[in-house]
């Protein structure tokens, strides 16, 4: 029942937004776990929930994107 309130709230139009927000953020956790000398393999798993919080939050706060 949760996962459809940030939908609700950046509507069908920021959609888009939040996927890309949150792309970016999970690769910026990947990148920032590089940095610090941490291995990264594709059997890791990478929990995409925050990162959607964050997209939603984002789009949520700037608008959905080309608006």
């Amino acid at each position: 029942m949760r996962r459809g309130a940030g939908g609700a709230w950046v509507g069908w139009i920021g959609l888009p937004g939040v996927l890309l927000w949150a792309s970016a953020a999970g690769l910026s956790f990947v990148a920032a776990r590089l940095l610090v000398g941490g291995k990264v393999s594709g059997e890791d798993r990478l929990p995409f929930g925050p990162c959607l919080a964050a997209g939603v939050w984002l789009t949520w706060m700037l608008g959905p994107l080309g608006l």
